[in-house]
C-alpha cells in the first residue's frame, strides 16, 4: 500500500495495486474488502477505479484493475 498526494490541494489517499510478474499466478498482496464507489469502470476492457472499505484498514482505499461487472456493495 502507498500514499498518493492530490496535486491540485495536496489530500492524501492510499491507493493499493496488485502487481503480478510475467508468468505467475499470486498475487503480491491480498486485498479484501466492500465497495463502497466505483468510481469508473470501462465496459469495454473492465479497467476500473474503485473506492473499497478494507479490512484492518481504517480509511477508504482506492484500488485499480479488471472486472467484467463490478457495483457498489459488492464484496472484493
Amino acid at each position: 500500500m502507498s500514499r498518493l498526494a492530490c496535486a491540485a490541494c495536496g489530500a492524501e489517499d492510499q491507493i493499493a495495486t496488485v502487481v503480478l510478474p510475467a508468468g505467475t499466478n499470486a498475487a503480491t498482496e491480498a486485498l479484501a474488502g466492500l465497495v463502497e464507489r466505483v468510481t469508473f469502470h470501462n465496459e469495454e476492457n473492465g479497467f476500473c477505479v474503485l473506492r473499497v472499505k478494507a479490512r484492518g484498514q481504517r480509511d477508504l482505499i482506492s484500488v485499480l484493475g479488471h472486472a467484467a461487472l463490478i457495483s457498489a456493495g459488492e464484496f472484493v
